[in-house]
Formats: C-alpha cells, sequence, structure tokens
C-alpha cells in the first residue's frame, strides 16, 4: 500500500507541475497545432506518402511475398477503421496511404513482369511484329519487337519484347508488321557502378527483356497476318507531322522543331543538345506544362473568341464551357502525339481538371490539381516515383505554385493603395516590370527546386541557368509555341510555310543564346554522386516547403542539415572500379581523382564513372593522368598501399599478377594468381556486375557488386 502511495503522489504531482511545464516548454514551437490548423493542406500530403511506400517498395533487398502484402492491406484497413475523427485522422490515412503505394508497387511488378534473356548470343534472326520505331539520332533508330521466334535460343527461353538499335537511313514497314530480322541481342544490362541507375528496371516495368543491335533493316514476312497496334495512327501522324517540318525548316532547327511538336528528339544535333543542357534549357525539349499551357491557353482564348463573335451564342449559350471542351480535346490530342511522357501526362492532367472544373463551374485549385495529378500518375505507373521526370516536374510545379501563394498572400497584407489615374507610360512601364519580376522568380524557383533532382541525377547544375532562361523563355512562349500550333493546323490545308518558318526564327534565337551561354567560363558545375538517404532527406524538406503555410515551412531546415551532414560524411567515390565486362578498371588518386586504365575502351561506363564523381573530364583526359603503368597488357597502379594489376586478354600468366595484392582480370583466372588477397575476373563479373573496392586505413578491402546492391529483384 505504501509504494502505491508514493506511486499515486508522484502521478500527482507530474500533473501538477511537471507537465505543465513540459507544454509551456514546448508551447513556442506549437508544431502539433499548427499543423492541425493547416487542415486543407493535408490532402497535399497524400501522393508524397503514396510515394513514399512505392520507393519503400523499391528499396527492398529482396522482393516480399504476398503475406507481406496481406499484412500491409490489413494495416492499413485498421488504420482507418480505427482512427478517431480529429488529430489522429490525418495521420491514419497518410499511414494508410504509405501502404497502399507499397502494395501498388508489388501490383505493378507482378502484372509488368516478363521473361528476359538470361545470356548474349551471335547472331540471330529475330522473328515478330514491329510495335515501335523510334529515332534516337540523324542516322539510328530503336526498333522495339514483340517477339515470336528466336532461332537459336528455346523457346522457354525468349524474351517477350526487345528493343533493337540501327544505324542507318531505312524505309520501315507499318506498325504491327510481321518482321525478320538479322540481329546480335544481349541480357538487360546491370548499372554500371554498385548502386548508380539501374536501366534494367525502367526496361523491366516496360515489358522489355532484352536489347540488341541488328545487321540490316527488317524485312515484312509475306503471308504472316500484322498485328494491331494501338499506337500506329498515332505514330503515323507523327510522321507525316515530321516529313512536313523537315521540309520546310533546315535540319538541325527541324530536329529542335520535332521535338516540341511530336516529342522526338533524335534529331537534335548533339551540339545543340549540349548547349541546352549546359544553359539550363533542356527542361524545354520536355513537353511539360510550359507546352501544355501555351496550346490548350491558346485554344481556349481562341474558341472563346471565335463564339463571342457572334452575339447570339455569347448571350444564349455557355461559349466558355465549349471553349474549354475545345481545349480539352486538343490537349489530349497533343499528349498522344507528343508521347506521354510523364511530365506531359502531369501537365494534361492538370489542364484537364482546370477544364473540366470549368465546365462544371467549380473552382480550380493549382495545387490540389497537382497533387491529384500526381495520385494518378503514381496509381497507373508507380515506378515512376525514382524517375528523374517525375521528381522535376512535380517539384518545379509544387515550388512555382506555392511561391505564388506566398506572394499572393503577402500582397493581400499590404495596405490598399489610394486610387488615382496614372499616365499610360507608367502603367505600361509597371506592366514590364512585374512581367519581368514575375518570368525572373518563376525560372529562379524552379530551378532551384529542379537543380536537386539534377544534382542527384545528372551530378550537373546550370550556372547560369537563369538568366538563360529569362532571355529565351519569352521567345518559346510568345513566338516558338504559338507559332507551332498554328503551322499543325495550317498543314491539313498545306499553308503550315510561314507559322513554321517563324518557327524556325524563335529556336535559332533560343540556340544562339544557349550556345553563348554555353561559353561563359563555369556554365556547367558538376557535383559528385549523392547517397540516397541525403537525396531523401532533402527533397522531404523541399517538398515540406512547398506544402505547409506559414513558420512551419522553416522546420525543413531540419531535414535539409540531415541530408547536408550525410552528403559530408559519407565518402561517395570508391578506390577502385571495375566495369562489369573487365575491359577497364579505374582506380582513385591520392588526390581523389579517378584513372581509368585505358581511356578508349568502355567510353560511357568511364564517363558515367566521372560524372558520378563530379569529374568534368573526358575519358581520354582521365586517362593521361598519372596512376596506372601499362605493359604486355597488364596494367599496374598503387592505391592506399595496395598494388593493383588489371590484365586484359592475352596477358602472360603468372609472371602478369606476381606481386600483385589486388588482381582484376578481363578473362577467366581459373587456377592463376591464387597468391592475391583479392581476386576478379570475368566469371566474377559475369555473375555479379560491376563491382567497387573501398580500402580502409588498416588496410581491409571491402567489395561490393551492382547486384548486390540492387538485390534479389525480379529485374
Amino acid at each position: 500500500m505504501a509504494a502505491e502511495q508514493i506511486w499515486y503522489d508522484a502521478r500527482e504531482q507530474a500533473d501538477v507541475h511537471i507537465r505543465p511545464a513540459i507544454r509551456r516548454g514546448f508551447a513556442p514551437l506549437g508544431v502539433a497545432r499548427a499543423i492541425a490548423r493547416q487542415s486543407d493542406r493535408w490532402f497535399l500530403w497524400l501522393p508524397v506518402a503514396l510515394a513514399g511506400g512505392i520507393a519503400a517498395y523499391l528499396s527492398l533487398p529482396v522482393e516480399p511475398g504476398w503475406p507481406v502484402l496481406l499484412v500491409c492491406i490489413a494495416l492499413a484497413v485498421i488504420a482507418l477503421r480505427t482512427a478517431r475523427a480529429g488529430r489522429s485522422l490525418p495521420y491514419s490515412i497518410l499511414f494508410a496511404a504509405f501502404l497502399t503505394g507499397f502494395v501498388a508497387g508489388k501490383v505493378r511488378t507482378e502484372i509488368a513482369g516478363a521473361p528476359s534473356l538470361a545470356a548474349s548470343t551471335g547472331q540471330v534472326v529475330i522473328m515478330g511484329w514491329l510495335e515501335g520505331v523510334t529515332p534516337t539520332a540523324a542516322r539510328r533508330s530503336r526498333l522495339l519487337i514483340r517477339i515470336d521466334d528466336i532461332t537459336e535460343i528455346a523457346r522457354h527461353a525468349e524474351p517477350a519484347l526487345v528493343q533493337v538499335t540501327l544505324s542507318g537511313r531505312y524505309e520501315f514497314p507499318p506498325l504491327g508488321s510481321y518482321i525478320s530480322l538479322p540481329a546480335r541481342l544481349y541480357p538487360v544490362a546491370t548499372p554500371v557502378a554498385p548502386g548508380g541507375f539501374d536501366y534494367a528496371r525502367t526496361l523491366w516495368f516496360r515489358g522489355i527483356g532484352g536489347s540488341g543491335i541488328a545487321f540490316e533493316a527488317p524485312q515484312a514476312v509475306p503471308g504472316q497476318a500484322p498485328r494491331a497496334v494501338w499506337t500506329a495512327p498515332v505514330e503515323a501522324a507523327r510522321s507525316a507531322i515530321s516529313e512536313r517540318i523537315s521540309a520546310a525548316l533546315p535540319t538541325g532547327t527541324a530536329g529542335f522543331a520535332n521535338a516540341l511538336i511530336t516529342g522526338q528528339r533524335g534529331g537534335i544535333p548533339h551540339e545543340y543538345r549540349d548547349a541546352l543542357r549546359s544553359a539550363g534549357l533542356a527542361h524545354v525539349l520536355a513537353i511539360s506544362g510550359l507546352h501544355m499551357t501555351i496550346v490548350g491557353g491558346s485554344v481556349f482564348w481562341l474558341l472563346r473568341a471565335l463564339f463571342a463573335a457572334s452575339p447570339v451564342l455569347a448571350v444564349r449559350r455557355p461559349i466558355k464551357k465549349w471553349a474549354a471542351a475545345g481545349s480539352l480535346l486538343v490537349s489530349a490530342g497533343y499528349l498522344l502525339l507528343a508521347g506521354g511522357s510523364i511530365a506531359t501526362q502531369r501537365a494534361f492532367i492538370m489542364l484537364a481538371i482546370m477544364c473540366i472544373a470549368i465546365m462544371l463551374d467549380r473552382p480550380a485549385i493549382s495545387l490540389r490539381n497537382l497533387a491529384i495529378a500526381a495520385l494518378i500518375v503514381l496509381v497507373l505507373t508507380p515506378e515512376a516515383v525514382v524517375t528523374p521526370g517525375f521528381q522535376m516536374s512535380f517539384l518545379a510545379v509544387a515550388a512555382i505554385v506555392s511561391a505564388y501563394e506566398a506572394v499572393y498572400a503577402w500582397r493581400v497584407r499590404r495596405e490598399p493603395l489610394p486610387a488615382g489615374q496614372t499616365h499610360w507610360a507608367t502603367t505600361l512601364f509597371k506592366m514590364l516590370v512585374k512581367a519581368v519580376l514575375t518570368l525572373s522568380l518563376t525560372t529562379l524557383v524552379a530551378g532551384l527546386f529542379t537543380g536537386l533532382p539534377a544534382a542527384f541525377h545528372f551530378n550537373r547544375v546550370a550556372t547560369y541557368g537563369l538568366m538563360a532562361n529569362l532571355l529565351a523563355l519569352p521567345v518559346i512562349t510568345s513566338v516558338v509555341m504559338p507559332s507551332a500550333l498554328a503551322g499543325v493546323l495550317a498543314m491539313p490545308l498545306g499553308l503550315e510555310g510561314v507559322p513554321l518558318a517563324v518557327m524556325g526564327f524563335g529556336l535559332e534565337i533560343v540556340i544562339m543564346i544557349a550556345l553563348e551561354v554555353e561559353k561563359l567560363p563555369g556554365s556547367v558545375m558538376t557535383v559528385s554522386a549523392m547517397p540516397t538517404v541525403a537525396g531523401g532527406l532533402l527533397g522531404f524538406g523541399a517538398l515540406w516547403v512547398c506544402l505547409w503555410h506559414g513558420w512551419l515551412r522553416a522546420l525543413a531546415i531540419v531535414p535539409a542539415m540531415a541530408g547536408m551532414a550525410i552528403m559530408y560524411f559519407e565518402e561517395s567515390t570508391p578506390d577502385i572500379l571495375v566495369e562489369r565486362t573487365g575491359r577497364v578498371v579505374a582506380v582513385r588518386q591520392a588526390m581523389g581523382l579517378l584513372v581509368p586504365s585505358n581511356g578508349r575502351r568502355g567510353r560511357h561506363t568511364i564517363r558515367k564513372w566521372l560524372t558520378a564523381a563530379g569529374d568534368p573530364a573526358t575519358p581520354s583526359e582521365a586517362a593521361a593522368r598519372a596512376g596506372w603503368a601499362c605493359k604486355e597488357k597488364a596494367c599496374r597502379a598503387d592505391v592506399a598501399g595496395k598494388s593493383v594489376v588489371h590484365l586484359q586478354e592475352g596477358a602472360k600468366l603468372p609472371a602478369g599478377c606476381k606481386d600483385a595484392f589486388i588482381v582484376i582480370a578481363a578473362f577467366p583466372l581459373r587456377k592463376h594468381c591464387r597468391h592475391a588477397k583479392v581476386r576478379i575476373d570475368r566469371f566474377d563479373l559475369w555473375r555479379h556486375g560491376a563491382h567497387a573496392l573501398r580500402i580502409a586505413p588498416d588496410g581491409a578491402v571491402s567489395v561490393t557488386t551492382a547486384k548486390a546492391e540492387r538485390g534479389n529483384r525480379p529485374w
């Protein structure tokens, strides 16, 4: 009884003194109360929670079984059923959305599952249906083929879809034709480095189980029934429009125009594409909100003006709703014509919501539109959450809308200025200043918030992006896109020449701006690869700033500082990198720079390694650095006091690996070089993909592989 009395006395003292003191101590923060007061913003966090569940599923080291999915579904139902109305309800809904995202990722994987090619082939003959032709360069195309039969491969080992690259200019059979094509096929490639971008996952969700190189043009097989391809009419329209554009404009400008109208970027010269990236104008090539708004908005105002020209229609009919319906139809056509990328889907969904709101006499709230668009995209294609297109598109729009919400709130709080007449010149000057400030704010905010995913995925930041966009965007919005719309509408009448000429003039100005900005010193800043956890924390901080009101935004400093701390303390560049075939090995100098053993082989892989290390050097420049000593197909280097040997095909054994601590061979070592503490040969690379080695201060060597980092997943 004495013990119970002491317990009750302690609880009473806590209730009277301690707990109120704690509440008073945390009262200045008032985080929970501030969040509760912003109940109108909770809906905006639904796609964030859904995306978090999808990302959690995709990051698992092993594929979860169906019992795990049933547990997630049960927990989501329990969370929704047991939540009380009040403060706990939003948290329960977000938790259920997180679990729903996890389940959606698993369901999408099961639906997209398709057989993949297990090993490389020699020259084989592919028999199947042609489902797609995508120009990737001026004289190169990528063919998508649905497989019926492949010579030299057993039926059960054949992939369902393959993509094959073909060089040269050819006339291809119509989509859906049954074709025969000689080619060499390869399995879907593993990442170029452990933890690198997994292209195999992207192809998996598209149902593609292999890639290859074709040796000649595909031939239609007579007597075989064609297969219906729903995109065939759209592809025919794209090809016809592309031919008209190519006939009206010079080659380079025509490729740029094709990218903006049809979404086909293969005709853009490499120097133009590099200049646009360096100037921060690469987003112009991604058909997104800018293009969709200009097209849909132009059609809306044009139709409304035409309807308003008739007094009867203007007075008796809902011409605004008719214009919204017409804008929606034209925008849907543009979505199909442009290829339907993630950014284009997001822009169309937001525009469609606004048009439908106009037709239903409902207000359209921009951030809610963005949240609805994100939910639709994530439900249909959950894998998009880890793609740069999805992240950059949605984060840019969220930042822009949030910034203008803050500007509008600030203007509302200002005291109204006294009314009075002003001179027309003053009014015009104010309008110009407002337009410049609006464009500057939009460009600055979009550039800052898209810079994060750009640095994470591409390891580069355009230093003069604000200046280039201020110069180029007025040309794109007022000259390029309106004339592009006019040109496409005039094509059925054969009158597209003048509008396309105006579009070409505007594009030449944009290209000139990009080329001049690229020449400026330090136009591109390269950054080293960002740890995934750090990128996630920084992204969450950016979303926190965009989706809350008021002083709550300041708390974004917490995840941002945590992410920056991880970036500072975690070393991202390994001491040794091994290419997945063993042709190239790169070591890190004492100064931290990577040195490849050969600058001529595996240039694509070396370029990716250098970019991830934040190194702007070319493969040849990096290979010229001191670090390797090569003789008779055997290269030696010293890394952190350890002797490293890289052996090419034909190297002498065992002399080539004498006194080596680490031996890496592009061929099977078998019984050779057993004295080495670490041996990596062609068999190891074939089984596990690219390798990364880190040497600790005590001399211990840790080895990570691409397949180990990917985990045991279907792709």
